[in-house]
């Protein structure tokens, strides 16, 4: 062996320049300067459980008509010992978009449940810091599997990503909304994912205990009630918000009730979807962004020329200032019918107040102005 290999940096240099898993196999079964770091690289990021279910004996699982892994056999407490030991290396657990139609094994619940029994996922997984609960658990209805997601928070953790299943009682929103604020303190970045069916549920988030959030993005199936909406003001490092603001979720009502207000002082990137453009002008009038460099809206239904000029207006009052807007996009989609040719200028002209911005869109069914 070479003694450059004993070179962390050195090491990890080569390893950056391996592109398949074959090859990355290959390397650690080289020397055992390679093994261990090749094999570090190897786990790090993983789309589900199956391949680690797949280290046991192959005589102790089985891959069903149904794609699910199961076992065969109960594996004997050696053999769990290299599910362990990769386990340890898995830094992010993320569901995988673009795996097209032909999905690969995963484990049946039973298997999961089992492995957990044996080792509680905090644990089993210790340098986890990125985790995407639909990697475990794909389900879009309320099953026994949710409560698995507890089982992942922990103090290391920062990039949290779950669903709110349909059909999810009571009880078991307050046991997660717990663990978060008593676990999941040091999470950066939060997504909370749409449902399926669309259902909305009321699940009270301890934002007041997540002050390191400063990535939130809440799905249109997450009702934030008034306590919420303020303690989501109160997040000083919040720099991104994604937000869905469709009629009848009743953040636009909770903010008018009491003429409510929030300032979000170090955002700087505000996403919103929408049914109606008025809906997120009113958002604006009632939210202070004054370091706000990058707003995103998507709409669909038509707005008038007037609502138009509202909501670039609405600019000037959420941003108080005209150092910091960079990029504006507001994009309506949906079947152009109700479209009635382009916008006048003189609408857009406030916006010459805004001296670093650089780039702006409004686009309809037909490009509107860019």
């Amino acid at each position: 062996m070479h003694r450059a290999l004993l070179v962390n940096d050195i090491v990890h240099t080569i390893l950056q320049n391996v592109d398949s898993a074959t090859d990355m196999i290959n390397f650690a079964s080289t020397c055992s300067a390679l093994s261990s770091p090749a094999l570090d690289r190897l786990w790090s990021k993983q789309w589900n459980l199956g391949p680690l279910i797949m280290c046991l004996p192959k005589d102790t699982w089985e891959v069903g008509a149904d794609n699910f892994i199961r076992l065969s056999r109960e594996p004997l407490p050696t053999e769990w010992e290299c599910v362990r030991s990769n386990a340890s290396r898995i830094r992010e657990l993320s569901r995988n978009i673009d795996i097209g139609y032909k999905r690969p094994p995963q484990p049946h619940s039973d298997v999961l449940h089992k492995l957990f029994a044996l080792f509680p996922p905090a644990s089993l997984f210790p340098n986890l810091h990125k985790f995407d609960f639909k990697a475990v658990s794909p389900r879009p209805k309320f099953s026994p599997d949710f409560a698995l997601l507890r089982q992942f928070l922990s103090p290391g953790l920062e990039v949290l990503a779950f669903y709110v299943p349909s059909g999810i009682p009571v009880h078991e929103a307050e046991r997660l909304s717990d663990a978060l604020g008593a676990q999941a303190s040091g999470v950066r970045q939060m997504v909370i994912s749409p449902n399926h069916d669309g259902s909305r549920c009321q699940i009270d988030l301890p934002f007041n205990k997540m002050q390191k959030l400063h990535l939130l993005d809440l799905g249109p199936n997450v009702c934030l009630t008034r306590h919420d909406l303020a303690d989501i003001g109160r997040l000083r490092s919040l720099q991104v918000l994604r937000l869905d603001l469709r009629e009848g979720l009743g953040i636009i009502e909770t903010l008018r009730l009491g003429d409510m207000r929030l300032e979000l002082s170090a955002l700087n990137s505000l996403t919103i979807v929408t049914d109606h453009l008025q809906l997120c002008t009113s958002f604006l009038l009632r939210v202070i962004t004054p370091r706000l460099s990058s707003i995103d809206i998507r709409y669909w239904k038509y707005a008038a020329p007037a609502e138009v000029g509202e909501f670039v207006l609405s600019l000037h009052t959420s941003c108080q200032s005209f150092a910091f807007l960079e990029d504006i996009s507001v994009i309506r989609t949906g079947h152009p019918r109700d479209f009635y040719g382009p916008l006048p200028s003189d609408l857009f002209r406030p916006l010459l107040k805004f001296r670093k911005l650089t780039n702006v869109v409004f686009k309809g069914p037909r490009t509107i102005l860019s």
